[in-house]
């Protein structure tokens, strides 16, 4: 829910620049609200793999780990959205606003989207092949994972702040999808020994 919120914070047009934004009490809120989400999103993650790991299988303990290591990056940049740029909108707006180039700035946080991205597909894909849950949580987190790597053609409303809400989302759906639905039906057809 957590990401819902921080996702749905965040569409809100607070300033036309960046350094704008991350001077406001709103992109503030979401960027904390964004950090804690992503802290136990990590903690869901492997709560999901210990429970399942028998149905995942290696491709799901890969997904995993990528997807892990994802979402690790992608705390490193809410903590910078909630603590340093703050900073750096009063110190060096230019760089925030993209008037200078940024170098490995922007760098870091691209390659944090792509491999949480890339690390959430898989994980979405090691869901649908287990058949533990329904399938429309775990389409819904890859469509948000594929939406978040995308780039940006509209400053208005950045694509990877949409595929955060939409992974979010699917990850709030796929907490209320009960998993014993489809495991049932499962060990129904077994045979009984």
């Amino acid at each position: 829910m957590l990401l819902v919120l921080g996702s749905a914070v965040q569409l809100i047009p607070v300033a036309r620049t960046e350094s704008g934004r991350a001077q406001s009490p709103i992109f503030l809120f979401a960027s904390i609200v964004l950090l804690a989400a992503s802290l136990l999103l990590v903690l869901a993650l492997a709560s999901l793999y210990v429970r399942r790991a028998a149905q995942v299988g290696s491709f799901g303990f890969s997904a995993v780990l990528v997807a892990g290591t994802g979402t690790v990056l992608l705390c490193a940049v809410y903590w910078s959205h909630s603590f340093l740029w703050p900073s750096l909108a009063q110190a060096a707006p230019e760089l925030l606003d993209g008037t200078v180039v940024p170098g490995p700035f922007r760098f870091g946080e691209l390659v944090a989207r792509v491999i949480f991205g890339i690390g959430w597909i898989m994980a979405g894909v090691a869901l649908l092949r287990a058949h533990i849950y329904g399938y429309a949580p775990a389409i819904v987190i890859m469509i948000g994972a594929v939406v978040t790597v995308v780039p940006s053609f509209s400053s208005v409303v950045p694509a990877f702040v949409v595929g955060q809400l939409v992974f979010g989302i699917g990850v709030f759906w796929l907490g209320l999808t009960p998993a014993y639905v489809l495991t049932e039906h499962y060990r129904r057809h077994e045979p009984v020994t």
